[in-house]
């Protein structure tokens, strides 16, 4: 009898592991928005996620490792630090445009990542175009309509439809500041979706060369630490927003350190790749924060935010990703993205009191049929090529590696 329960637990495990992610990226988002209403900055934000994640992923990775790890070369190294560059930024930006905007807009924004993928595949001629094909003309049209989707949401804000009545008459607004720079918000995460596209595909060549990932991603956030360092000493001046001083963000490292054990072989790539991001992080945190205060987090929101992010965010979402990639394909990890959305907006809604307006309801449902049309074009491509070589890069680019840093 349990050996044919076995089969369907087993089975089972990567869609469990794959709404966790999905869970784990939208309540992030959340935690994050509320400790920067509080003040903490997105440089110090990102720099200290991605430094405890290093510190939780490079002893754990190495020991797990050391015996099975392939040879890690200075061109793989070179590429990890590329890498990270893009995901300090990617993390930077894409805080600051959740700074302006919603956990809303934000969970529906990245839905564009696939499409910003194709765009570059096609530039970059690592993707072919036949236009007499269905595939392609899905994933064209499908790449259109994500980026209208995205224009609805960045520029049509419209009517408050659910919220209003939870927040009018109290003070339960925990994190949602209704700033007038919602354009600017998502003009900031459209190009933090822009660099996460171009992590994807640096990543894809990374992997090939060194299929360890846990140790691509310590490394890389060690760098992206260092760079979030510099970044933030040279823009936050104000050395008190150093210091987090908040429950919420030890709370939320803490947890994230807690769940890095469960899958020793995708551990070393994630710890490079979260040192090298650490490392490039504190550098852009020196040339970003002038202010030696603004490194110090000072509420308790801003560490639980911390620590969420570290460890929940970073470490755990990487690596069930990773695994589901392994064990279901790429296509499998996809079709989830967009549930980020729902997430975001039910947690919002009813735990935070969040506002959800008309303009990013409607842009989030043409963003999810974008998103839809652009990975059914690439699972109809990968049948018609079902039993042939595949060429080029044409085949990590979509599919795989569609969580961004």
């Amino acid at each position: 009898m349990e050996t044919r329960q076995w089969p369907w637990i087993q089975s089972s495990l990567p869609f469990m592991g794959m709404v966790s992610a999905v869970v784990a990226l939208a309540t992030s988002m959340i935690i994050s928005k509320m400790a920067m209403s509080k003040g903490i900055s997105f440089y110090i934000l990102s720099l200290y996620s991605n430094g405890v994640a290093t510190l939780i992923l490079f002893p754990t990775a190495f020991l797990l490792h050391r015996s099975k790890r392939p040879p890690l070369s200075f061109p793989v190294l070179c590429r990890i630090f590329l890498l990270a560059s893009l995901g300090c930024s990617a993390d930077i930006v894409g805080y600051a445009g959740l700074n302006y905007s919603s956990p809303t807009l934000s969970s529906a924004m990245v839905n564009l990542v696939p499409a910003f993928t194709y765009i570059l595949a096609i530039i970059f001629r690592m993707e072919d175009v036949h236009l007499r094909k269905l595939s392609t003309i899905s994933k064209f049209l499908g790449t259109l309509v994500s980026i209208s989707g995205a224009f609805i949401v960045t520029f049509y804000k419209g009517p408050a439809i659910i919220g209003t009545m939870l927040t009018s008459g109290s003070s339960t607004l925990l994190y949602l500041r209704q700033t007038p720079n919602w354009v600017l918000g998502g003009l900031l995460t459209a190009c933090a979706c822009l660099l996460t596209a171009s992590w994807c595909i640096l990543q894809a060549l990374i992997l090939k060369m060194y299929p360890a990932e846990m140790i691509v991603v310590a490394i890389y956030c060690f760098l992206v630490t260092i760079q979030s360092s510099v970044v933030s000493l040279i823009a936050e001046r104000d050395s008190t927003v150093w210091r987090i001083e908040t429950k919420i963000g030890l709370i939320a490292v803490l947890y994230m350190a807690s769940i890095l054990k469960m899958y020793p072989a995708e551990m070393i790539v994630v710890a490079f790749y979260c040192c090298f991001v650490t490392i490039q992080s504190s550098l852009v945190s020196l040339i970003a924060e002038r202010d030696l205060t603004a490194w110090r987090i000072q509420t308790k929101i801003g560490l639980i935010a911390v620590f969420y992010s570290a460890i929940i965010n970073i470490a755990y979402r990487l690596y069930v990703t990773a695994w589901c990639l392994w064990r279901t394909g790429p296509l499998f990890v996809a079709l989830f993205k967009p549930l980020t959305i729902v997430i975001a907006i039910v947690i919002g809604v009813i735990f935070m009191k969040d506002i959800l307006y008309l303009g990013s309801l409607i842009g989030a449902l043409v963003l999810i049929f974008g998103f839809y049309a652009v990975m059914w074009g690439k699972a109809k491509e990968g049948e018609l090529n079902k039993g042939t070589e595949s060429s080029g890069y044409e085949a990590p680019l979509l599919q795989e590696n569609v969580e961004g840093p």
